[in-house]
């Protein structure tokens, strides 16, 4: 599962939430277009442009809800292989390691 590839990410040093930063916490958002279409024909994209952060520039993880790699960026495509409701979730993480999260359910049909 993705959740794990994100322990993963924590444990190799790339990702560490948490340690403190001397500006405000961080807002994690995003908008996909479109919310919903069949997998056969269509790419999702994604754009964490919505994030706010606090009072650092903000770093972005892409976690897409199926079985593929986390992925880093502000903005991406993807394309899911197979029908279904997918949770997306986006991390974003300033330079001291203070971050969020925001999930949203992407229906393929």
């Amino acid at each position: 599962m993705a959740l794990s590839d994100y322990s993963n990410a924590v444990a190799a040093g790339k990702w560490a939430f948490g340690v403190g930063t001397p500006g405000g916490a961080p807002v994690a958002n995003f908008t996909v277009t479109p919310s919903t279409g069949p997998h056969a024909s269509t790419v999702f994209a994604f754009d964490a442009g919505g994030s706010t952060p606090g009072g650092d520039p903000l770093r972005f993880l892409w976690d897409f809800g199926d079985t593929g790699p986390l992925i880093e960026g502000p903005t991406m495509t993807h394309a899911y292989v197979a029908a279904g409701t997918y949770n997306v979730r986006l991390y974003a993480q300033d330079a001291f390691g203070k971050g969020a999260s925001k999930t949203t359910a992407v229906v393929v049909t």
